[in-house]
C-alpha cells in the first residue's frame, strides 16, 4: 500500500486515510520512482539497501554521514558517480564519522581523479585497474595475496616487508627499502639508491648497469658468471665459489686468493714499477743477469783473486757492484752460471769456487788440470743457492803458476770474440 493522494481520490482525505499515510511514512523503507530531486538535508536511520543501477549527479556539497543506529551501507549491483558533475573531493566529500562497515557488492567506477588520506586497509585478493591519477597519502596496509601486472612506476620512498613477489616489468625511482624475503620475476629496473636488508636470492639473469658498491660483508655462493669489465678495489675475498669470468678484469688494491687456483689460457702480467711483479711466498720471482768481461785476466800465483765483468748484458733484480760482486736485491733461490777461457804456458792446477758475502762457501770448489803446455781449457759448471735480498756472490779463482791467463781473443774473421769471463744467473724459487 502506498500514500493515498487527493487529486486520485477526487476528495479530501478522511483521518483514517491521512492515518494511513503517516503509517506508512513511518516504516524503514522509503520509494522514489522516476526523476527526483531532493534538497535540503536528508538523514536515513536503520539499514539502507540499494539495489540496481544508479548514477549520481552531485552539483553542491554532498556529505555522506554514518548514524549510530546503522551498522553498514550495504550496495548491489553497479554504482557510479558522474565525474563531469562531482567528486569526492573538499566540496564533494564522503564521511564515516563513526567508523562503520561500508561495503560496495558489484561494479563500482569511479570516474576522475581519486584521493584517499588516511590509513586504507585492502584484505584478499585484489585487482586494481587504474584509469587517471590515483594518489595515495598517508599509510597504506595491503594484507593477503597483490599481484601486481603491468608497469608500475614507484616514486619516493618505498618500505616493503614480508614475501613479496613482483611479475612483470618494474621501475622503481627513488629510495627503496625491502626487509624479508623478495622474490622478482622478470624485467626490474632499479634506479637511485636501493638498500636490501636480509637475506636476497637473486635467480635467472640479473643485470647490473652503472655504478654500484657493496659495503659490509657479502656471500656469492654458487656459480658466478661476470661478463664485461670488472673493476674490483679494496680488499675481496671469494670462499669456495665456481668463479666464471669472461672479458677483460681489472683488480686494483689488495686481493687475497685463498684455496687452489687454475689459471686456463694466457695469463699475462705486466710490471709498472719495482714494487709490482710475481710473488711466491712473499719472493719475487723472474730475477736475472747476464753479464761478461772483454778483458784477459792474469792471476797472482797462490793468490786468489774475483772474477770481474765489464758488459752488463741484461738484468732484473740483479746487479754488479765492486765490479766483481753479484748482488741479490730480491731473496730467493738462484742458479749462478759461469765459463772462464783458461789458457796456461806451463802447466797449471786452477780452482775456481764460490763465496758468499765475502765468505767462502763449504765444497763449492773446483780444478782445472795439471794442464799441458800451451793449452786451453773451459771451466764451467754452476751453483744453485739460497741468496737473501741485499746479499752477494763472487765466483773466486786461484792458480799454482805464474803463466796462467783467462784469456780474451778480438773477433777474427767469421769468429766472434772469445770473452774471458761469461756469467748468467737465473732464479728458480
Amino acid at each position: 500500500m502506498g500514500i493515498i493522494l487527493r487529486n486520485v481520490t477526487g476528495s479530501a482525505l478522511t483521518y483514517n486515510q491521512m492515518d494511513e499515510n503517516f503509517r506508512f511514512l513511518s516504516q524503514s523503507y522509503f520509494y522514489l520512482s522516476g526523476s527526483n530531486t531532493v534538497s535540503g538535508s536528508i538523514i536515513l536511520t536503520g539499514s539502507l539497501n540499494i539495489s540496481g543501477s544508479i548514477t549520481s549527479s552531485l552539483l553542491g556539497t554532498a556529505s555522506y554521514a554514518s548514524n549510530a543506529n546503522s551498522s553498514s551501507y550495504a550496495l548491489s549491483s553497479s554504482y557510479s558517480f558522474n565525474a563531469t558533475s562531482a567528486s569526492f573531493s573538499s566540496t564533494a566529500s564522503f564521511v564515516n564519522t563513526l567508523n562503520q562497515n561500508f561495503r560496495v557488492n558489484g561494479t563500482t567506477t569511479l570516474n576522475g581523479d581519486t584521493t584517499i588520506t588516511g590509513s586504507v586497509v585492502i584484505s584478499g585478493s585484489n585487482t586494481f585497474t587504474n584509469i587517471g591519477t590515483a594518489i595515495f597519502t598517508g599509510s597504506m596496509i595491503t594484507s593477503g595475496s597483490n599481484t601486481l601486472i603491468g608497469n608500475t612506476n614507484l616514486t619516493g620512498s618505498i618500505n616493503v616487508s614480508g614475501s613479496q613477489t613482483f611479475v612483470g616489468s618494474q621501475t622503481i625511482t627513488g629510495s627503496f627499502l625491502v626487509s624479508g624475503s623478495t622474490t622478482q620475476i622478470g624485467n626490474n629496473s632499479l634506479t637511485g639508491n636501493t638498500s636490501l636488508t636480509g637475506s636476497v636470492n637473486v635467480s635467472g639473469s640479473t643485470s647490473f648497469i652503472g655504478t654500484h658498491t657493496l659495503s659490509g660483508s657479502n656471500t656469492i655462493t654458487g656459480t658466478t658468471v661476470l661478463s664485461g669489465s670488472i673493476d674490483v678495489s679494496g680488499s675481496s675475498n671469494f670462499h669456495n665459489s665456481i668463479f666464471i669470468v669472461t672479458g677483460s678484469q681489472f683488480y686494483t688494491g689488495s686481493s687475497n686468493f685463498v684455496g687452489n687456483q687454475t689459471i686456463t689460457g694466457s695469463l699475462s702480467l705486466t710490471s709498472n714499477g719495482s714494487a709490482t711483479g710475481l710473488f711466491i711466498n712473499g719472493q719475487k720471482q723472474f730475477n736475472y743477469l747476464s753479464a761478461y768481461h772483454t778483458a784477459s785476466i792474469t792471476p797472482t800465483q797462490n793468490v786468489s783473486g774475483s772474477f770481474i765483468y765489464s758488459t752488463l748484458v741484461t738484468s732484473s733484480g740483479i746487479t754488479i757492484t765492486n765490479d766483481s760482486r753479484i748482488t741479490f736485491a730480491n731473496t730467493g733461490i738462484y742458479n749462478i752460471q759461469f765459463s772462464a777461457q783458461v789458457f796456461t804456458q806451463t802447466g797449471a792446477s786452477v780452482h775456481i769456487w764460490l763465496k758468499r758475502n765475502g765468505t767462502n762457501v763449504d765444497e763449492s770448489a773446483g780444478r782445472i788440470g795439471p794442464t799441458s803446455n800451451n793449452s786451453y781449457a773451459i771451466a764451467a759448471w754452476n751453483y744453485v743457492d739460497t741468496f737473501t735480498s741485499g746479499s752477494y756472490a763472487e765466483i773466486v779463482y786461484q792458480s799454482d803458476q805464474t803463466n796462467t791467463q783467462f784469456q780474451y781473443v778480438a773477433a777474427t774473421g767469421n769468429i766472434p770474440a772469445i770473452t774471458s769471463i761469461i756469467v748468467t744467473v737465473t732464479q728458480v724459487a
